[in-house]
């Protein structure tokens, strides 16, 4: 994989106003481009704290379209509103929608999910599909390429912190951030049960 361009510095106008936004194209182990995003507070450039960070992957579903079953754009907006305050950024991959398995194979996932009264987990195997196809390589190339290489990692699941930690990213903190509404209680508990995500019932932190 390789960083094949990237454009940073275009201030965002409205409710985030004050924080920055770039994208990156990036060549994966096929030679294919990816797409992604990174949403920065600029002081990430001019001082010595080390950073918040998040790896996000894309959720159309609820980030475009407002669905409400899955945390994703909980996340999403709760991640925009730290940076606001603190120096940070978030990494956002288009090509992880879905666990990285598509928006067209997450809908039938979602409406099989329904039907069966089951989670995607299970949705995904019934439909030949993998568990977790994401690849958290492309956020840790966009951090050696800003030059990051220790942050506070805003995160549920100790995969991430792991594979930053294996490549290079030295991971201070990690920073639970756990929904407590109730349409996502469904979405949160079978992450924990599957991947071993953190929870508010569990843990206030790591």
């Amino acid at each position: 994989m390789k960083v094949i361009r990237r454009a940073l510095g275009l201030d965002l106008v409205g409710n985030y106003q004050g924080l920055s936004l770039g994208g990156y194209d990036i060549a994966n182990q096929d030679g294919q481009l990816t797409f992604h995003a990174v949403v920065y507070n600029p002081l990430i450039f001019e001082t010595n704290t080390i950073p918040l960070f998040r790896i996000n992957s894309a959720c159309f579903s609820a980030d475009i379209f407002g669905d409400n079953r899955c945390d994703c754009n909980y996340q999403l907006q709760q991640t925009m509103d730290l940076l606001l305050e603190t120096p940070g950024l978030m990494t956002y991959h288009f090509n992880h929608e879905g666990r990285g398995v598509g928006f067209v194979s997450k809908i039938e996932a979602y409406k099989l999910m329904k039907k069966k009264n089951i989670d995607t987990f299970h949705a995904h195997e019934l439909l030949g599909l993998p568990e977790d196809d994401r690849n958290f390589y492309y956020a840790v190339l966009i951090l050696h390429d800003l030059n990051i290489h220790r942050v506070n990692l805003i995160t549920n699941n100790p995969q991430k912190c792991s594979y930053l930690k294996a490549h290079g990213i030295d991971v201070i903190e990690v920073i639970p951030m756990v929904s407590q509404r109730k349409e996502h209680q469904a979405c949160l508990w079978s992450k924990v049960i599957r991947q071993g995500h953190l929870h508010y019932r569990q843990h206030h932190h790591s």
